[in-house]
């Protein structure tokens, strides 16, 4: 027998105990095998031909807190606007508003009118398994003037 057969007969042999050692020690036929899909759900994508135009509502995909009131808010359609609530409010709400932002789920803005480059807008958003307005939120802490 010739000796460059040895390391491939040494390989062949042990390659049952490397095979468990690399499947974390569980016989690859007992391993999960890959299954196709039930269903295929798809989600309706955001309307990105819809108008910015009073009443339009639409989804916040990111929010510089600039004010307890001012916010540039990054839309579902892609767009920045500059937002204004439709009350100012105190120098104690920016770090609710923050925490209010950091605690909510699903925050949505609707536009009320387009004044001097920035929107009049109420936001949206789900705190404790309810949807509220931040605006009724700052009112119910005496946040507002």
């Amino acid at each position: 027998m010739n000796n460059r057969w040895i390391p491939i007969l040494i390989l062949i042999a042990f390659a049952p105990v490397f095979l468990y050692v690399y499947s974390g020690g569980i016989p690859v036929s007992l391993m999960p095998q890959k299954n196709h899909p039930v269903a295929t759900i798809e989600f309706q994508q955001p309307n990105m031909q819809q108008k910015m135009e009073p009443g339009a509502q639409f989804g916040i995909r990111s929010i510089e807190v600039k004010d307890g009131y001012i916010f540039n808010l990054l839309l579902d359609n892609g767009e920045w606007i500059e937002a204004h609530l439709t009350r100012a409010t105190t120098e104690e709400a920016i770090p609710f508003v923050v925490e209010m932002f950091k605690k909510g789920s699903y925050p949505s803005v609707i536009l009320y009118r387009h004044a001097n480059g920035y929107w009049i807008t109420d936001i949206h958003l789900n705190t404790e398994n309810d949807r509220k307005s931040l605006l009724k939120l700052l009112e119910s802490q005496n946040l507002v003037y």
